[in-house]
């Protein structure tokens, strides 16, 4: 991957991530800044990127899986549109690495929060373990930076 395209995403992340964890709110100006990134990085760096099927195929399927996971109420729509845009700007042969990432970012984060939760819970309060939303974009900004130690960007 290219170092510059990784540092401009991970900049970007800690933007989100501070935003969404103050606000609990994405904004889609960062979701449009990754279609308009993309459509240049078209240009700037046309060994890397191109306009296929296989560059939309993961982000049309993550965007139907959130689409599922936002009426369940488990994602935000906001988590839902950023990961999509994401996935534009991250180079196709790097997608499932990503989201191989991804997952393991989520399910290390999720341990640590319901183990917290539990702790902190006197009896089994099946609301207050289950019932509550945490900000994703930090999660994001862990699988991201942990593709960059893997591929030894950083």
């Amino acid at each position: 991957m290219l170092a510059g395209v990784y540092f401009y995403i991970l900049i970007q992340q800690v933007f989100i991530s501070y935003q969404d964890f103050k606000t609990k709110k994405i904004l889609n100006l960062w979701s449009l800044s990754n279609i308009i990134s993309y459509l240049l990085f078209l240009f700037i760096f046309p060994d890397a990127y191109n306009f296929d099927v296989a560059t939309f195929t993961l982000p049309i399927t993550f965007f139907l899986i959130g689409l599922f996971l936002y009426s369940l109420n488990i994602m935000g729509a906001g988590d839902v549109k950023y990961i999509t845009t994401l996935l534009l700007i991250i180079p196709t042969n790097l997608h499932m690495s990503y989201l191989e990432m991804l997952t393991v970012s989520t399910i290390f984060v999720g341990a640590l929060l319901l183990i917290y939760k539990l702790k902190r819970s006197k009896y089994f309060d099946h609301q207050a373990i289950w019932g509550s939303q945490f900000s994703y974009a930090p999660v994001i900004l862990l699988s991201w930076i942990s593709l960059g130690w893997r591929m030894r960007i950083i």
